[in-house]
C-alpha cells in the first residue's frame, strides 16, 4: 500500500505543472478582460483552490498554503468590478512567482506522507 500512496503522489508532482497552466492561462485571460475581471479572477481562484485541495491532502503544506493565498486575492479581486490596476496585476505575479517556484521544485520525497508511516498502510505490506 504504501509503494501505491508514493506512486499517487509522483503522479500528483507531475499533474501540479498542468494545474500551473491553467491557472497561467486564466491569470493571461485576467490581464486582459477589462470589466470581465470579475468573472475570470473567479475561473483563476477555483483552479487555484483545486491545487490547494489536492496539494494539502497528498502532503504538500507549503504548495496548498501558496496556492491558497493565491486563492484568496483572486477571490477577492472577483468581488470587485472593473478592471485590473498595476498593483494588483503585480500582487497576483507575486503571488502566482511564489507558487510556481514550489511547484517546479515539488519532489515526491518532499510530501509529508511519502515516508509517514501510516498504522493503517503499514499493516497492509
Amino acid at each position: 500500500m504504501i509503494d501505491q500512496l508514493r506512486a499517487l503522489i509522483t503522479k500528483h508532482c507531475a499533474t501540479l505543472g498542468r494545474e500551473m497552466d491553467e491557472i497561467n492561462l486564466s491569470l493571461t485571460k485576467l490581464q486582459c478582460a477589462g470589466d470581465q475581471c470579475s468573472l475570470v479572477a473567479q475561473e483563476a481562484a477555483g483552479k487555484a483552490h483545486k491545487v490547494k485541495g489536492s496539494s494539502g491532502t497528498i502532503g504538500f503544506k507549503q504548495i496548498s498554503q501558496s496556492a491558497a493565498d493565491l486563492e484568496l486575492y483572486l477571490r477577492q479581486l472577483g468581488e470587485q468590478p472593473g478592471p485590473l490596476t498595476n498593483e494588483q496585476e503585480k500582487k497576483i505575479e507575486l503571488l502566482f512567482g511564489r507558487l510556481r517556484i514550489l511547484v517546479e521544485g515539488a519532489t515526491p520525497e518532499q510530501s509529508s506522507l511519502y515516508d509517514a508511516q501510516i498504522p493503517f498502510f503499514a499493516n497492509k505490506n
